[in-house]
């Protein structure tokens, strides 16, 4: 996903779950995923954060004791979102869901993006639930 062969905005739709994690430069596979995402276009996705960690761990190549993954993602990967050019929501399942049904489903805490490319003239940020700005 580093090098996409589509055409750039001629995606409408894409769901990345636990991907961008497994490839070397997961900057330059956001810039990509957020190239050729159509203007009305939607996207839906996720990389497993440690919570309570600002920065992002590169391990400099894939980590055979964290699941093949490139990247141990903190709490600033919100940032590389809209770096690379993305806007929309981030929904943290531990503020979203109910405890009890988080656990009879043994779902972990993530953060869930629902992304779009911004407007023209529009910066690009993303709120949380309530609004809040998580980065922009």
């Amino acid at each position: 996903i580093q090098r996409l062969s589509f055409a750039d905005g001629s995606v409408d739709f894409f769901s990345c779950f636990h991907v961008v994690e497994h490839v070397p430069d997961d900057r330059a596979a956001l810039r990509e995923l957020a190239r050729v995402l159509h203007p009305r276009g939607r996207a839906i996705f996720n990389v497993p954060i440690t919570f309570g960690r600002r920065e992002t761990i590169a391990f400099g190549r894939a980590n055979p004791q964290a699941n093949g993954h490139w990247f141990d993602h903190g709490e600033d990967f919100v940032e590389r979102l809209v770096e690379a050019g993305f806007s929309g929501n981030g929904y943290r399942l531990l503020h979203v869901l109910p405890r009890e049904l988080q656990a009879r489903l043994r779902l972990q805490d993530e953060l869930i993006f629902w992304l779009r490319r911004p407007a023209r003239g529009e910066s690009a940020r993303i709120v949380d639930h309530s609004g809040r700005v998580l980065a922009g």
